[in-house]
């Protein structure tokens, strides 16, 4: 769990990198008066530290979270409270398949304006909205949404090309609020298709 104040609960504003100087999380739901603070995705000994093969969750306080560098989310990333941002910086979806590479917004609306890479692709999960407002022409492979919004709010949001494609499953929708936000083809499965506000359930 993201947990930046250093203390009993969780979130907060703070700097994300893969610097083992930058201990911002905790393997308590708690926060790490519990256990931690940990480094994101080291190891020491027989220490359990965050990020070692685990989801990168954020509850508790919302706030903005700086990526510094590159960070590996390892296995997908998981927001639980309105309001967070995480931006600057390249966040790497690099999990060995696209089951690992889940973004899931349980509730409100969660924006990242640090760029997205990896080759397998992003599945969308949760209720709640996740807002792209970056380029991510590094992501390539299936984007999938399966629950809740996804907007693309930048040129380039949803870049992919080939056979990659955007699939929006029932209970899923795809909101464009910008223009060339998404290129690659688009396939409706129950889903909900937005093109600034007007809605289609055909393509």
């Amino acid at each position: 769990y993201w947990d930046s104040n250093g203390g009993a609960g969780l979130g907060g504003a703070g700097t994300w990198s893969s610097s083992t100087s930058d201990t911002e999380w905790t393997t308590e739901s708690g926060g790490v008066s519990g256990d931690g603070p940990y480094a994101w995705g080291s190891t020491s000994g027989t220490d359990y530290y965050a990020g070692a093969g685990l989801t990168a969750n954020f509850a508790g306080t919302a706030g903005t979270v700086t990526v510094s560098g590159t960070v590996d989310t390892r296995e997908g990333l998981r927001v639980e409270t309105d309001g967070y941002t995480l931006s600057s910086g390249t966040i790497a979806l690099n999990g060995t398949g696209s089951s690992n590479n889940t973004i899931t917004v349980t509730t409100g609306t969660t924006a990242i304006s640090s760029a997205l890479t990896g080759s397998s692709g992003l599945i969308k999960e949760g209720g709640g909205t996740l807002r792209l407002d970056s380029a991510n022409t590094g992501l390539s492979g299936n984007v999938t949404i399966n629950n809740g919004t996804l907007t693309a709010n930048a040129t380039n949001s949803i870049a992919l090309s080939g056979s990659d494609r955007t699939i929006i499953n029932s209970g899923g929708s795809l909101l464009i609020t910008a223009n060339n936000s998404v290129s690659g083809d688009i396939t409706l499965d129950g889903g909900t298709l937005s093109v600034n506000g007007t809605t289609t359930d055909t393509v």
